[in-house]
């Protein structure tokens, strides 16, 4: 699992154990996001940079001490339970993931309707030209190649 999507998850589960009127310090997010990121490495990849590291990470925010603390306290409140359920999963990225759903279907909407217009048949003087024919029409028209290259960029795009 990637070490940033389990720390959501992780941040998730914070926001539903603290209060939301709680008095916290203007570092608090920080401290919550940087403790979960920690347990994150450390619980989901096989190499996780050294608490030394994470200060330096930190520009030296936090002492070694500071996130010593910070990961105990994390795991206090998550009662020691690091493991994510695809359940939890799925309903805590849904919202991160539903407007690239949305996109992605806009996307493939507007390049059906350009497949569509390329696909309308041309009918002057009673000939009928096709996109699959291997003539393609009256000079002057674009070549198989040139709509296929058409087709490609928009596929990119």
């Amino acid at each position: 699992m990637p070490t940033v999507l389990a720390t959501v998850c992780y941040v998730a589960r914070l926001s539903s154990i603290i209060p939301r009127d709680a008095i916290c310090l203007p570092s608090t997010l920080h401290r919550l996001f940087l403790s979960s990121l920690i347990l994150s490495c450390k619980f989901h990849n096989e190499a996780a940079p050294s608490f030394r590291q994470w200060v330096d990470y930190s520009g030296d925010y936090f002492t070694l001490q500071d996130l010593v603390a910070m990961e105990k306290e994390m795991m206090n409140l998550l009662d020691y339970n690091l493991l994510i359920k695809s359940t939890e999963f799925f309903s805590v990225l849904n919202p991160l993931l539903e407007p690239i759903s949305q996109d992605l279907k806009h996307i493939i909407l507007q390049k059906q309707k350009v497949k569509n217009v390329l696909q309308i048949t041309y009918k002057p003087h009673r000939r009928t030209y096709r996109i699959s024919d291997k003539n393609i029409g009256p000079p002057g028209c674009f070549s198989q190649s040139a709509l296929q290259s058409l087709l490609l960029i928009l596929e990119i795009c």
